[in-house]
C-alpha cells in the first residue's frame, strides 16, 4: 500500500561550530562522503541514494542549545568513530555504546558484527509528549505510528518513507525546551500551511524563500522546503 505523507522526507541537518571536523567525523560514522563547502560553508555528506544527504551547516555565533535529537548509528565498532574524534561515555548501563560526537552530542552505536550499507538506525527525539508527537510526524511523513502499551514514555515510527534510517524513536522528556535544537530534519512540503494548519509553528522566513524554519507541536525546529525546486 502507498504511504500518503504531507511532506516528504529530504535530508538531515546538523549544525557545527568547526564544519570541517563535524564533517570529517558524521562522514566516517555514517559512511558518506564529504564535498567542497557551499557558499554558505556548509557542507554536504552524500552517499549511493537520494535519501543519503547530510548537511552539516555551520553556527556564525555561540547559541545556548538543548539537544533533544540524537542519531543513533550501527557500527561495527566503536574504535573507528573514537578515532574520528568521538568520546566514550557509557558501555555498560545500555544495549548500546554511548558516544558523544567532536561537539557533544549523544551517539547511540549499535554494535553488529558485518557492516550496513544504511549506517543510520534511528532518530531520537526527546518529547514531553511521545505518543502525540509520535502521532504528529507519522501523519506528516506518511509513517506508521507504534505506541508502546507497555511503556507509555515511548513511542515511534517506522519505517519512514524516503529516509535513510528505520524509525524515529520518541522519548519522554518533561524538562521544557527553551532554546534552539542542534540537528534538524527536512522536508519537502507542497505548501506549508498545510504544516501550520496542523499544529506547526513558524520559526524562521528566509527572503530567498527557498526553505523556512518551522517548529513541531512540541517545539523541535525542521525545514520545510517547496517541491520541484519551486518558491513559496
Amino acid at each position: 500500500m502507498k504511504s500518503v505523507y504531507l511532506a516528504r522526507y529530504r535530508e538531515l541537518i546538523i549544525d557545527a561550530y568547526d564544519v570541517d571536523r563535524m564533517s570529517r567525523f558524521w562522514a566516517r560514522a555514517l559512511g558518506l562522503q564529504d564535498s567542497p563547502p557551499d557558499e554558505r560553508g556548509g557542507v554536504a555528506l552524500r552517499g549511493h541514494d537520494r535519501e543519503d544527504l547530510v548537511w552539516i551547516q555551520p553556527l556564525v555565533a555561540p547559541r545556548q542549545e538543548r539537544r533533544r535529537i540524537h542519531l543513533d548509528v550501527y557500527a561495527q565498532n566503536v574504535v573507528d568513530l573514537l578515532d574520528a574524534g568521538a568520546d566514550l561515555v557509557d558501555q555498560n548501563s545500555f544495549p548500546w555504546d554511548l558516544l558523544t560526537d567532536p561537539e557533544d552530542r549523544e551517539v547511540g552505536v549499535f554494535v553488529l558484527e558485518h557492516d550496513r550499507p544504511k549506517r543510520m538506525y534511528q532518530l531520537v527525539i526527546d518529547s514531553p509528549h511521545p505518543e502525540a508527537n509520535a502521532a504528529w510526524w507519522g501523519k506528516v511523513l506518511g509513517a506508521p505510528v507504534h505506541p508502546v502499551p507497555e511503556d507509555p514514555t515511548i513511542a515511534f515510527v517506522e519505517p519512514v518513507p524516503h529516509a535513510p534510517f528505520e524509525s524515529i524513536l520518541f522519548a519522554q522528556e518533561q524538562s521544557p525546551k527553551t532554546c534552539a535544537n542542534g540537528i534538524a530534519i527536512g522536508v519537502e512540503v507542497l505548501d506549508p500551511d498545510i504544516l501550520t494548519l496542523i499544529g506547526a509553528s513558524v520559526v524562521d522566513q528566509p527572503d530567498h524563500r527557498l526553505w523556512m524554519v518551522l517548529a513541531d507541536p512540541d517545539g523541535n525546529e525542521f525545514y520545510a522546503y517547496p517541491r520541484a525546486g519551486e518558491t513559496w
